[in-house]
């Protein structure tokens, strides 16, 4: 089961790195999904699993 999706901020606070790095790891491929909230700027969220995927962390 995957874990509550979670914003590019959220992400960086988790895993220890910058608001940049996570942006850079998007553009390298990192899997997102674009969420719409009504009346708010669409926002991308990301699956923890999906980083600890991309970063090679305890996924096997």
């Amino acid at each position: 089961m995957s874990e509550k999706l979670k914003t590019v901020t959220q992400i960086a606070k988790e895993f220890g790195y910058t608001e940049t790095s996570v942006r850079k790891w998007l553009k390298n491929g990192l899997s997102h999904k674009i969420e719409k909230v009504q009346k708010i700027k669409p926002r991308i969220v990301i699956d923890p699993i999906d980083v600890k995927k991309y970063l090679n962390i305890g996924i096997k």
